[in-house]
């Protein structure tokens, strides 16, 4: 190598190490800016929104009925903490049938005292054609069991054969009627469930508070208190409370 091309040569390599050392350095503060920002940037949430959707609701009733353990079936219910012992003791010590879920038919969405429902009239086996209702309890639909069974804290048949002392609430149909009425101090109504074969009749005592119209109106449902009380050589049915009307709380 000449004198000369050793002059040349060092500064072009100073220079190419100067160059390359500066594309380094700038490579290292590009990826630690963009790794500080990444890591300084607030991470945005957006909020899911569920909706009340038809849809929504009849894969409830599906999930419901094709559940294969009682937790994930009571999971579907509405205020399921309450009911939950409800559901267990109809189904287990009573002993009743768990239906299977033929079909659903078209439901329709319903506005009740502020309230969603979504109303649904389902095929079952056993069971036939019913209708069933389910509550928005704000982030899902969730079925009113109570109403779907009809459900009582005593089986009718039951109930009107041996006549029990003990208030028991039930869902039933009330009728106005002139039987033993006449002549009477107290009101009396006609009561029937959906397991009866003939309704009976119950006193409804003034003290008791009792806003039913039946103007043009018969078989409405209610969910009331009822109790079999003492009486010469019988007991007679008397309504104590009427809870609401309709079947759902």
């Amino acid at each position: 190598m000449t004198r000369h091309q050793a002059a040349t040569g060092t500064p072009r390599f100073v220079a190419w190490l100067v160059a390359f050392g500066g594309i380094v350095i700038l490579s290292v503060w590009l990826y630690g800016s963009l790794k500080v920002k990444s890591a300084s940037a607030p991470k945005l949430t957006v909020p899911i929104s569920v909706q009340p959707t038809l849809e929504a609701a009849r894969e409830v009733v599906r999930r419901y009925f094709e559940s294969p353990d009682d937790e994930g079936r009571i999971d579907c219910l509405h205020e399921k903490d309450r009911v939950g012992p409800f559901w267990r003791d109809f189904y287990h010590r009573r002993a009743k049938p768990f239906s299977m879920l033929d079909s659903i038919h078209t439901g329709k969405m319903v506005t009740h005292e502020g309230k969603t429902l979504a109303l649904f009239v389902i095929e079952l086996s056993p069971g036939g054609r019913q209708p069933i209702a389910l509550f928005w309890e704000g982030d899902r639909f969730a079925i009113d069991w109570e109403s779907h069974v009809v459900y009582g804290t005593m089986d009718w048949i039951e109930w009107v054969e041996s006549k029990p002392t003990e208030p028991q609430i039930l869902r039933v149909y009330l009728s106005e009627t002139i039987l033993g009425n006449k002549g009477s101090e107290e009101r009396r109504v006609a009561v029937e469930h959906r397991d009866s074969l003939k309704p009976e009749l119950a006193e409804v005592p003034r003290t008791v508070d009792f806003p039913i119209d039946f103007s043009g109106r018969q078989r409405v449902p209610v969910t009331a208190e009822f109790q079999f009380q003492e009486s010469p050589g019988n007991r007679n049915l008397v309504m104590i409370r009427l809870i609401h009307e309709g079947w759902s709380r």
